[in-house]
């Protein structure tokens, strides 16, 4: 600190014709009394008021350089550096404040757009978790109870029958037919078969090639087919005529033993059963032979598929008719037996 000397310790002013003493006062009194003093100083003399005021500036100017007191604070170095600290220390805690403050604003900013990306994701996980089970329920076996053994039942030959599938294939079968004519629709044709079967003549109508064939009789041979073309138009047919029929091989599957067998039979039964009606028909006789094998087959128990039993039912059936020919005679039983053989052919071509 630094101290300036004292240039008084009072001050005489005269004030209306009279001295007096002033001590040094610090600045706010000083000011005060130079007011009182320039209020008194109005009514005095005016020179004496301008020397008064020139002694009252200078005496109030004078405290108050005397009085100013020059302050140099000390300075160490534990103190820069201290400030230096905290002057560090704040703007890194008022850094730290700004980056948590924008990074608090982004990271809401971020989840608000990634919210209903979130969710449409969880839903979109449920949703296919969901439609995964549901498939795999639908789709996998029913489980089987723990301890639960199958239960074992004795085979009969029918169900091995069932169990056991295979497929045949049969030969191609040419057979002699007397055709009535040709149609395009079916309606039309079957108003020909009720036509002819109502004037005593057999009669079916097979689909070939998209068209309707009327065939109105069958043979084991061309002589033969003709021969009973001859019959036919003198029922009004005379537009009848006889010619051979190819039905090709036929591959049929998911028989069992039985049906296998059964068709493996089945051309050699049509093929006697039409040369003993196309016999019968020409002569009125059947010739006395022996058709116990044929019985046999045609008996067989076992056949399931349904176009199968209807082979088996007509065949049977006209063999039924031609045993009712030779014990009574009847030709009518014939035309019956032809009237089978026809629906025969008519399923076989079907298979």
């Amino acid at each position: 600190m630094v101290d300036k000397p004292n240039q008084g310790n009072t001050i005489t002013i005269k004030v209306n014709g009279e001295y007096q003493n002033f001590s040094d006062e610090s600045q706010n009194h000083d000011s005060e009394m130079s007011k009182s003093t320039v209020s008194t100083v109005i009514n005095g003399d005016p020179d004496v008021y301008e020397e008064n005021v020139v002694l009252e500036t200078a005496a109030a100017q004078e405290p108050v350089e005397e009085s100013f007191d020059w302050i140099i604070p000390e300075s160490s170095e534990d103190d820069i550096e201290e400030y230096t600290n905290v002057q560090k220390s704040t703007s890194k805690k008022s850094s730290n404040k700004k980056l948590a403050s924008i990074s608090k604003n982004a990271q809401g900013k971020n989840s608000r757009a990634f919210g209903p990306f979130l969710i449409s994701g969880i839903f979109a996980i449920l949703i296919g978790t969901a439609f995964g089970f549901m498939m795999l329920k639908v789709m996998s076996p029913p489980a089987k109870k723990a301890g639960s053994q199958p239960r074992v039942t004795e085979n009969s030959g029918t169900n091995q029958a069932k169990t056991n599938t295979s497929t045949t294939a049969i030969k191609s079968l040419t057979t002699y037919v007397v055709q009535g004519g040709l149609y395009s629709s079916k309606d039309a044709a079957k108003d020909a078969v009720n036509q002819s079967t109502a004037i005593g003549v057999p009669a079916k109508s097979i689909e070939i090639d998209g068209k309707e064939y009327l065939f109105l009789g069958i043979a084991d041979s061309q002589d033969s087919a003709k021969s009973l073309g001859s019959l036919v138009k003198t029922k009004g047919f005379n537009d009848a005529f006889a010619k051979p029929l190819d039905v090709g091989e036929k591959k049929v599957s998911d028989l069992n033993d039985t049906e296998k067998s059964f068709l493996e039979a089945v051309p050699q039964i049509y093929q006697s059963l039409v040369k003993m009606t196309a016999s019968g028909i020409l002569t009125k006789t059947i010739s006395e032979t022996s058709t116990k094998e044929m019985d046999q087959q045609l008996s067989t128990n076992g056949i399931k598929a349904e176009k199968i039993k209807q082979l088996q039912a007509e065949l049977t059936s006209a063999k039924e008719k031609l045993n009712a020919f030779q014990k009574s005679k009847d030709s009518k039983s014939l035309i019956d037996a032809q009237q089978h053989l026809l629906n025969f052919l008519s399923v076989y071509y079907s298979l």
